[in-house]
This record gives structure tokens, sequence and C-alpha cells, in this order.
């Protein structure tokens, strides 16, 4: 399970951009977005986690490894305005509705 960003409450609600996983009971930071964030939204596909922050406006990947650690963070982009915790899903490539 991982944390992404968020809000620190005990020092005034300071927007966070720590990557944190819960792995064998206990809580270890393994990497920083490049913007900090909050009320966004992930989704995961294939061995990357794509980040829609709400206070950024910016898309963020985060790529992992075959075991699951975290080997890079990328922004890939921007919003056109912030959505407060977007609904993601994946759909194949070119698909219209």
């Amino acid at each position: 399970m991982l944390l992404i960003g968020g809000e620190d409450w005990g020092n005034g609600g300071v927007t966070q951009s720590g990557i944190w996983q819960l792995k064998d009971e206990n809580w270890n930071q393994i990497g920083e977005l490049l913007q900090a964030d909050r009320s966004g939204s992930a989704i995961y596909i294939g061995r990357s986690i794509y980040y829609f922050g709400y206070d950024s406006e910016a898309i963020e990947r985060l790529d992992f490894n075959e075991t699951e650690e975290l080997q890079n963070v990328a922004q890939i982009g921007n919003q056109p305005s912030n959505y407060f915790y977007p609904v993601l899903f994946q759909t194949v490539f070119n698909y219209c509705i």
C-alpha cells in the first residue's frame, strides 16, 4: 500500500510530497513527488502509477521494477485545471464514447 502526498495537519496543513510504502507493517518513505500535492487520484497501469494532483495540477508517473521498488518519478503533463479527487479509469487506445 502506498501513501502519495497529502497534508500535514500537525504543521498547519502544509502540502506534502512524500511517497510512503506500508510493507511488513512498517511505513517507509521510498521517494518524493516532483511537486507537493494533496487530494489527487492515482491509477496503477503496468508497472507505473499515474498520479493526478489537485493543487499542482501536475500529472506524475511513478515507475516500479518487477520487485515493486520505485525506480523513477517523472512529470508527464499538466491538467487544464485543478480537479478534486478525479475519477480515473483505463481504456483502450483511441476509445471514444
